[in-house]
């Protein structure tokens, strides 16, 4: 009976031989998946971070040629309105505007002068004639937009704006009493 022993055992030997040789053949069969998964996922990572970036990227320039587009927008509405009868409009006001104050600091200036140098001449005659001078130019102005279909009969309403420009201006040219502005200056 030793003989069948042995040989039983032998076959249990050879038997655990064998499956430990499947056990190791499998172990380092996972043990290759591991590592391909491993750099699979290295792979993917990489991949993701690429991505990313290319996506950062796109969208980065795309808020840019959104801003460019939001700017030209802006910029081509501002640019319909300054030439719309609306906007000349206002270019206008605001010329005259600016024009009466410089006006009105020059007449306040030159009634000092004349105080000063010709007290005998009344500042209310020049003021008077200034006026109608003025309100002339005014006229002159509105007659031209309106013939150049700039601003419509009363959207740029010149006569109660209290400015105006006296470049070019004659004054022997107006008679006109009713003027338009009147600056009242004070005396230093």
């Amino acid at each position: 009976m030793h003989f069948t022993e042995v040989s039983d055992l032998k076959k249990k030997i050879h038997w655990a031989e064998s499956e430990l040789d499947r056990a190791k053949r499998s172990i380092k069969n996972d043990e290759g998946e591991l590592r391909q998964a491993k750099d699979d996922m290295a792979k993917a990572k990489e991949e993701a971070t690429t991505f990313m970036s290319q996506r950062d990227s796109v969208n980065r320039a795309l808020k840019d040629v959104k801003a460019e587009l939001e700017s030209r927008l802006k910029e081509k509405i501002i640019e319909e309105w300054k030439s719309s009868k609306e906007g000349e409009a206002h270019n206008v006001e605001i010329g005259l505007e600016a024009t009466a104050v410089a006006t009105s600091d020059t007449l306040r200036r030159v009634q000092i002068v004349l105080a000063e140098f010709a007290p005998s001449v009344g500042w209310d005659d020049i003021q008077g004639k200034y006026d109608s001078v003025l309100a002339k130019e005014r006229e002159d102005l509105r007659a031209q937009l309106v013939a150049q279909d700039k601003v419509d009969g009363g959207v740029a309403d010149l006569s109660d704006s209290g400015s105006a420009s006296t470049s070019g201006s004659d004054s022997s040219n107006s008679g006109d009493d009713d003027a338009g502005s009147h600056v009242d200056v004070v005396d230093p």
